[in-house]
């Protein structure tokens, strides 16, 4: 069942779910939902924002009576209820990044271990054996989301938060990874670090990764420790 709900006074928000936990089929959803309203420029419309189970489709209320997007948006609600494609299969781009899990890295490799009762070798085994898809963008510019965890690697987030974690800082939080754009709070367990910049606003667009995108991370020993946890790497695998 869809539901639309207003958003403020300046915004619907189309639902395709409440479950605590979204699957990647429902976000696939979403995104093919935000392709049939961003095709239809609906009258009035700025912009659209996906979610794990939502998008929020923003208007401006001088311009457009919120009515005519409400009926414009039942319409393109009722195509996707009767499409029976379960909107399979991500379509985004593949990009590979070095991922270090030196001890100055992965900070907390060690409760990691101990919580998936994992050899620390085994752990990063399987993290980097994942092909994650970018489920949704936030928290801050160029921040990605990335999902689903394996079960087994299904972690915990830190009891009391860390006040600043370095950019490229790699971490998991329950059923979902990600990748810290910038120095940041951070409550996730981290398992290591990538060299890449996902954020700058000199590049167009300044995001390195888009929803959809798909993420491999790369076991990389090409980096040479320094004092202070801080890691110097010579190469960035990323295509």
């Amino acid at each position: 069942m869809i539901e639309i709900r207003p958003a403020g006074d300046t915004g619907w928000l189309v639902s395709l779910g409440r479950a605590a936990r979204p699957d990647a089929v429902t976000v696939r959803r979403v995104r093919r939902l935000k392709g049939r309203v961003d095709r239809a420029a609906l009258p009035g419309v700025i912009e659209t924002h996906v979610g794990y189970r939502s998008l929020l489709v923003s208007y401006d209320p001088v311009a457009v009576n919120p009515g005519i997007v409400r009926d414009g948006l039942d319409r393109i609600a009722a195509e996707e209820a009767a499409d029976a494609d379960p909107a399979q299969g991500s379509g985004g781009r593949v990009k590979r990044f070095a991922l270090c899990t030196c001890p100055a890295c992965a900070t907390d490799r060690d409760s990691i271990s101990r919580l998936t009762g994992l050899g620390w070798d085994e752990v990063v085994r399987r993290y980097c054996a994942v092909t994650f898809e970018v489920w949704v963008m936030g928290f801050q510019p160029g921040c990605p989301f990335l999902g689903p965890v394996p079960g087994e690697l299904n972690l915990p987030r830190l009891d009391a938060p860390r006040v600043r974690v370095p950019a490229g800082s790699v971490g998991i939080g329950g059923w979902q990874t990600g990748i810290y754009a910038s120095p940041s709070p951070s409550g996730w367990r981290l398992l290591g670090r990538t060299p890449a910049v996902l954020f700058d606003p000199r590049r167009n667009p300044p995001n390195r990764l888009a929803v959809g995108d798909r993420v491999v991370f790369e076991p990389s020993a090409d980096h040479v420790g320094l004092h202070g946890g801080a890691t110097l790497f010579r190469k960035e695998v990323s295509r």
